[in-house]
C-alpha cells in the first residue's frame, strides 16, 4: 500500500526544492554581508549636540571625570589606555589620535581640553618623552649660537624643561615633516647623508609624530641628536595614516614598525574578523603587544566600513 501517489509525491519534491533554494540563498547572503565593526563612533557623531561638555585635563582626569565631563566612553578608554602605555599629552592636537576621535569630534572637544603649563609643549622642544641620556655642550654654528645654560638638561624617564630665555625663543624650529634636503641640511648636526636617510625614513613611516624618531636611523649619532633635537619640531597633523581595516597587504607591510609576523596576523585575523574598530582590539587579540600599539597608533586608521 503506497503512502503517497505518483503526484504527491511530485509535489513534495518541488517544496523541498525551493526550501532548498531558500536556505542556500540566506547563507549567501549573510556570507556577502559587510562586517559588523562596533558602531560607537558613528554614534558618538549622532549625539554631539547633546553632550554636556566640560573642561578636562586628559593627563590627569580618570574614567568617570572625563566621562562627567561629556567625553564619550570609547574615546575615554582610548584616553586612559594612551597614558598607561606612559603617553603624556603636550598639546590639544594629540587627541586628535586617541581612538575614537574623528575630525568633528575634536573640534567639539578642543575648547574643553586644559594641558598644564608644566606639561605643555615648549615651543624650543620637543613634545616626546627623551629616551637618551644626556647633557647638551655649548657648540656654535654660523646660524645659531647657544648657551649651555639655555639648554634643556635631560635624562632617561624624565622631561624637564627649563624656562627658554629671550634668545633661545628667537630661534625657529625646523618642520621634519615639511623640511626638504637643503632645510635639512641647514640644521647643524645633519649633512647630506643623514638628509637623504631622514627624508627616505620619513616616506616610509607616512611622517615623523615625534622629532625623537631620528634617533632610530643608524646614520644619526647620539652626539648630533642632542644637537638636532634643539633645532627641529613636527608636525604630527602631517602624518599619512594606514586604512588598517581595508589597505592592501603591500601597504600594510612597507610600515617599518610592522613586522612580518605582525603582518601575517593582522591579515589572517582581518579576514576572520572584518576589523577592528581601535588598536585596543589588536592588543586584545594579540596581534600586537603593547609597544607595538603604542608605536603605530598614531599611523593606523579605523575605518568603520568602506564607505566612509
Amino acid at each position: 500500500m503506497k503512502l503517497f501517489n505518483e503526484q504527491q509525491y511530485r509535489g513534495a519534491i518541488i517544496l523541498f526544492s525551493i526550501a532548498l533554494v531558500l536556505v542556500m540563498l540566506a547563507v549567501v547572503i549573510e556570507l556577502v554581508k559587510p562586517p559588523k565593526l562596533l558602531p560607537s563612533v558613528v554614534q558618538h557623531e549622532l549625539s554631539l549636540d547633546s553632550l554636556p561638555m566640560s573642561e578636562f585635563d586628559p593627563n590627569k582626569a580618570d574614567y568617570e571625570q572625563l566621562r562627567a565631563a561629556g567625553v564619550p566612553k570609547q574615546v575615554a578608554v582610548g584616553i586612559i589606555r594612551w597614558r598607561s602605555y606612559g603617553k603624556v599629552y603636550r598639546v590639544k592636537e594629540d587627541l586628535a589620535l586617541v581612538t575614537g576621535m574623528t575630525d568633528s569630534l575634536y573640534v567639539v572637544f578642543e575648547p574643553y581640553i586644559e594641558i598644564a603649563d608644566s606639561l605643555a609643549a615648549k615651543p624650543k622642544h620637543s613634545a616626546a618623552k627623551p629616551k637618551l641620556e644626556y647633557q647638551t655642550k655649548r657648540y656654535t654654528s654660523a646660524k645659531n649660537s647657544f648657551r649651555k645654560e639655555e639648554l634643556p638638561q635631560r635624562g632617561y624617564g624624565k622631561d624637564t624643561l627649563e624656562t627658554p630665555s629671550k634668545k633661545s625663543a628667537e630661534v625657529k624650529l625646523l618642520e621634519l615633516n615639511s623640511a626638504d634636503s637643503a632645510a635639512l641640511i641647514s640644521v647643524d648636526g645633519i649633512g647630506v647623508k643623514s638628509a637623504v636617510e631622514i627624508i627616505k625614513y620619513r616616506e616610509l613611516l607616512g611622517g615623523y609624530h615625534s622629532v625623537e624618531q631620528i634617533s632610530e636611523l643608524k646614520c644619526v649619532t647620539e652626539q648630533n641628536f642632542a644637537k638636532i633635537l634643539q633645532q627641529i619640531c613636527c608636525d604630527s597633523c602631517e602624518i599619512q595614516k594606514i586604512d588598517i581595516n581595508f589597505a592592501a597587504p603591500k601597504e600594510i607591510a612597507r610600515h617599518p614598525y610592522v613586522s612580518s609576523r605582525v603582518l601575517r596576523k593582522i591579515i589572517k585575523q582581518r579576514q576572520l574578523k572584518g576589523g577592528w574598530s581601535r588598536i585596543e582590539e589588536m592588543v586584545e587579540d594579540e596581534i600586537l603587544s603593547d609597544d607595538e600599539a603604542k608605536r603605530l597608533a598614531p599611523y593606523l586608521w579605523f575605518r568603520l566600513n568602506a564607505a566612509e
